[in-house]
């Protein structure tokens, strides 16, 4: 089992990309991987890398297995989305989850013929 962090932010989609293709060359048939992720705002745009993570991954032939949400607040405090900025600015959207993506590799990669083994190989 591997399990990984990719953090919003500019350059997740590379980040996805790379860390798929790693997992994918070096998981044995029925390893998992366990992708960490959440949302952020960044330059007043809400980044969320989970689409990344996931087409990163079937582009990799993992197979998605499931997407679990982690609470990071009591249910109670779940119904309210925003909280209120000071001074008067808009209203900041609160985190109050995580994301864990499951990931499964369905047969033993080919060390010969996977990108990222070949890459591997060669820096040993």
């Amino acid at each position: 089992m591997a399990l990984a962090v990719v953090p919003p932010g500019p350059g997740h989609a590379e980040q996805s990309k790379h860390l798929a293709q790693q997992a994918a060359a070096v998981l044995r048939a029925g390893g998992v991987l366990v992708v960490l992720t959440h949302h952020q705002l960044h330059d007043q745009q809400l980044v969320d890398p989970t689409g990344a993570v996931v087409t990163a991954a079937q582009d990799e032939d993992l197979l998605y297995l499931q997407h679990v949400v982690a609470l990071l607040a009591p249910l109670k405090e779940l119904t309210r989305s925003t909280r209120p900025a000071p001074d008067g600015a808009p209203s900041v959207h609160s985190r109050v989850h995580l994301d864990l993506l499951v990931f499964a590799q369905p047969r033993q990669p080919e060390p010969d013929t996977h990108p990222a083994a070949r890459t591997e190989g060669a820096q040993r």
